[in-house]
């Protein structure tokens, strides 16, 4: 004859045991992280913008264009040089699947803000000048040796 014993027992045990299983395939099995898998652009100082940034024989020539086409989960390879310009991202990416910009292999990428100032000319004494296309405001600098 079963007693109420020997049934509680039983489900104790069969409780413990589906415990010791699902623990087990817990550790056993990996755990997996669903990412969409994003597109790869490039970026190079010698690209063009009209590329498709798709592949290091055709990359873009800015990393503001490439930002303008990235969206979540892409990646974008920004090649060795010193990009003078501003970068405003246009997509966002998500918390699990970013928008990454980062160097290509370990070539340095530099982002400047600052246009190099070309064609200075004597003006008179010690004082030279240089044609400049700048909108007169508080965000213009002119920095000497560096």
């Amino acid at each position: 004859m079963v007693t109420q014993q020997k049934i509680w027992n039983f489900i104790l045990i069969k409780m413990a045991l589906s415990v010791v299983i699902i623990s087990v395939l817990f550790v056993i099995l990996p755990e997996k992280i669903v990412q969409a898998s994003g597109n790869i652009y490039y970026v190079s100082t010698t690209g063009n913008d009209s590329n498709d940034g798709t592949s290091l024989s055709t990359p873009f020539q800015t990393i503001q264009h490439a930002a303008s086409v990235a969206s979540a989960g892409d990646t974008v390879y920004i090649r060795g040089g010193t990009y003078r310009e501003s970068v405003t991202p246009v997509n966002s990416g998500t918390s699990g699947n970013p928008i990454t910009y980062q160097n290509y292999n370990d070539e340095t990428a530099i982002i400047s803000g600052n246009d190099v100032v070309t064609g200075w000319s004597l003006d008179s004494g010690n004082i030279y000048k240089a044609p400049i296309n700048w909108s007169l405001g508080a965000g213009n600098q002119v920095f000497v040796d560096g």
